[in-house]
Order: structure tokens, then C-alpha cells, then sequence
């Protein structure tokens, strides 16, 4: 590491450590004004969120109306996948952690495609449906009866979905080919 012009190392450290300490008398004291200033910075940006929100959510039920209509092409796959991992990210952020987890089967039930027994589509209709529905009630936090509901019985369906025949009860298996 190359030392600054005209300073040692230990000289430049004890430069940056003065610059983040604060005068507390004993030299412990840490200035918080930084991180004071990025919290007032995330509470100013926290009043979009709720619109960035419902972007994200446009931009996913676009990505799963194309790939609806055009199913089985890899490029509309990928957006799907992509809108729908961006979700996943983003919504926890945003202040709605249960559409992250919503979002984070969806991503799973996408990876799989291709090992489903019946059509997904449906129960891609019904991710994303949770979603918007999360985002349009602006369901906060981690405790919604009803979005906990939900995502227990989309949990179960991607279990059906997904699962070999072999592995299925016969009842589940007899339901599963009538869809």
C-alpha cells in the first residue's frame, strides 16, 4: 500500500483516526454524524418507496403477461426471472418483506419450470397476484394474517407442482393431472 505524499503511515492513520473521533476527553468518542446523516438520507428516500414499489410491481406483471402469451421462450423466462428477483431485493427494502418472500418462491418456481408437472401458469399468476396485492393494501411488516395465509398456500402448491408423481399422495397426484 503506498503511503500518502508527504506521510508515514502510522501519521496517516492517526490523521483519519482524529478525523472520525470525536474530543470526548479520552479519545473513545466516535463521530456519528455520518451515520446520522444517511439515516435522515434513508427517511427522506423511504417517502418514494411506496412508489417504487408499485413500479416494481408493474414492471413484474408485465414481464409474466409476455411471458403468458409466449410461453417457453427463454428471453420472456429471463424477464420474468429477473422482474421477480428485483422484487425479491427490492421489497424488503421497501418496507414489504412479505412480497420479498412471495417473490423468493416465485424466483424458485421460475429455476424449476421445467420440472413442473402440470402448467405453472396459474400459480404464476397467483405469485405475482400476492404481490400486487401486498403492494396495492401497502401491507407492511411481517405479521399480515391473511399475507402469511397466502404465502402457506403457495408454499404448498409449488409443492405440488414441483413434486415427482412418485412422491405424491395418490389424491394429490389424481388433482394435480385433472388441472
Amino acid at each position: 500500500m503506498a503511503e500518502p505524499k508527504g506521510e508515514s503511515a502510522p501519521a496517516a492513520a492517526a490523521t483519519l483516526r482524529a478525523r472520525a473521533v470525536t474530543d470526548d476527553g479520552k479519545g473513545e468518542g466516535w463521530d456519528l454524524s455520518p451515520v446520522r446523516r444517511a439515516e435522515q438520507a434513508m427517511e427522506q428516500l423511504s417517502k418514494n418507496f411506496p412508489e417504487w414499489m408499485r413500479e416494481e410491481v408493474e414492471r413484474l406483471d408485465a414481464a409474466r403477461s409476455a411471458f403468458a402469451e409466449a410461453s417457453g421462450e427463454d428471453n420472456l423466462r429471463q424477464a420474468l426471472f429477473l422482474a421477480t428477483h428485483d422484487v425479491r431485493g427490492h421489497a424488503g427494502t421497501f418496507g414489504y418483506p412479505l412480497a420479498s418472500t412471495i417473490a423468493e418462491g416465485l424466483c424458485a418456481l421460475i429455476e424449476e419450470l421445467d420440472s413442473c408437472r402440470v402448467d405453472p401458469g396459474p400459480l404464476v399468476d397467483a405469485h405475482v397476484d400476492a404481490i400486487r396485492a401486498i403492494q396495492r393494501g401497502n401491507i407492511r411488516g411481517e405479521t399480515d394474517r391473511g399475507a402469511l395465509g397466502v404465502i402457506a398456500a403457495l408454499s404448498a402448491a409449488r409443492r405440488v407442482v414441483l413434486a415427482p408423481a412418485e412422491a405424491m399422495e395418490p389424491a394429490a397426484a389424481a388433482q394435480a393431472a385433472e388441472s
